[in-house]
């Protein structure tokens, strides 16, 4: 059985003091869970380019920079940082591929994929809603929509980023930020 010094949130105060070791055995644990997260999520044009281990490389060089001075708000706060740092990652990446010359398609493959100006408009409203509901919840409601929404972390991940007992009680957790939500949004 491990020590609780070992746990991620052991490993990150201990790192945050300075412990090298600490930062180390931190720094292996996240890059596993992170390649896990990113598998698959760099654009295809860029994947020749750049490995999947480069950007996850990336984030938690950013992190690791600025982790004497992250203070975490409450048990997940440090997970949720690092995820949100490795997506934003992921995203300038889709940035950097959409800027780069596509080939030419056929006349079939351009069709109108793009939602019409009525659609776009919809979408953009149920956006909104939600963004204003999801604002108006606690933080830690907000962090557990965020790394299961956002980050896409399952029950086992945000179990061990929010110090649940288990997957199931995650998900019982999630399920009731969700109707929260729900209810904030029905509620204007």
């Amino acid at each position: 059985m491990s020590s609780p010094m070992d746990s991620t949130r052991g490993l990150f105060f201990r790192a945050k003091k300075g412990d090298l070791e600490a930062r180390e055995k931190l720094w292996k644990k996240l890059r596993e869970r992170l390649c896990r997260y990113a598998h698959g999520r760099l654009p295809k044009r860029l994947r020749s380019l750049m490995e999947t281990e480069d950007v996850v490389q990336d984030a938690l060089a950013q992190t690791f920079r600025r982790i004497d001075l992250f203070d975490p708000k409450h048990s997940g706060a440090f997970g949720v940082a690092l995820y949100k740092t490795m997506k934003n990652c992921l995203i300038d990446q889709h940035r950097r591929a959409s800027r780069q010359p596509v080939e030419a398609g056929t006349a079939t493959s351009l069709a109108a994929a793009d939602l019409s100006p009525m659609e776009e408009a919809i979408e953009k409203e149920k956006l909104e809603r939600v963004m204003s509901a999801r604002s108006r919840l606690s933080e830690g409601d907000q962090a557990l929509l965020n790394a299961r929404l956002d980050l896409d972390l399952s029950y086992t991940d945000v179990a061990l980023l929010f110090g649940k007992p288990s997957p199931d009680a995650a998900r019982v957790a999630y399920e009731r930020v969700v109707k929260r939500l729900v209810s904030k949004m029905t509620a204007r």
